[in-house]
């Protein structure tokens, strides 16, 4: 079991310090130009800001069971929800209110008794 978990913490911390790295260092309009187009709503030092936060997220990862200090946050660290993701995301819900004229994706229904709304 703790081969897996090394293989899926390597795997998602080398994901989010590649996403993180990309965000802190390449200016805001290149990373517009390659699609990512909620940048524009953002200022440039958030866009860093984010970027960062990736790189220490995807350290947070690996460090507590590579010392054996306080190991336990390992597992925390990837909620049962996806990784990265802790339940709602508030600023989520606010950038999809600023873009009102977009459309929304489908969401997977995932929890016994909930199903598609009319």
């Amino acid at each position: 079991m703790t081969i897996a978990l090394w293989i899926v913490n390597i795997l998602l911390a080398l994901a989010f310090l590649a996403a993180g790295a990309m965000k802190a260092a390449r200016p805001k309009e290149a990373l517009a130009a390659n699609g990512m187009a909620w940048t524009e709503d953002f200022s440039s030092p958030s866009i860093k800001l984010i970027g960062i936060a990736e790189v220490i997220g995807a350290v947070g990862l690996i460090v507590p069971l590579l010392t054996g200090i306080a190991p336990i946050l390992t597992p925390i660290a990837r909620p049962p929800q996806g990784v990265g993701r802790p339940g709602p995301r508030p600023g989520r819900a606010l950038d999809r209110k600023r873009r009102a004229g977009l459309p929304r994706r489908p969401r997977l229904m995932n929890r016994p008794g909930l199903g598609p709304r009319p």
